[in-house]
């Protein structure tokens, strides 16, 4: 009487073949979720935005007042040439 339990040769192929696919699979999804930005990633990405949009708006500031500043004494010089 056979072993209800006993697998044939292709049977076992079969089923090795399936738990390998699996691992593969296992290891991708792995793979993926350790590519998820973690939880304090996510929470200092707005303040990393805010801090950059600040100190890029005060560096466009300070650039453009020097900009305003400069022409402001450039014309100043003008009419002051112009005036005895």
């Amino acid at each position: 009487m056979a072993i209800p339990n006993r697998f044939t040769l292709r049977q076992a192929a079969q089923a090795r073949d399936d738990f390998a696919q699996i691992m593969d699979e296992l290891d991708f999804v792995k793979e993926q979720l350790a590519r998820l930005p973690t939880r304090r990633d996510q929470a200092f990405t707005p303040l990393r935005i805010m801090l950059g949009s600040a100190l890029l708006s005060a560096t466009l500031v300070v650039l453009g007042s020097r900009r305003v500043a400069a022409a402001a004494h450039e014309l100043a010089e003008r009419f002051s040439r112009r005036r005895p």
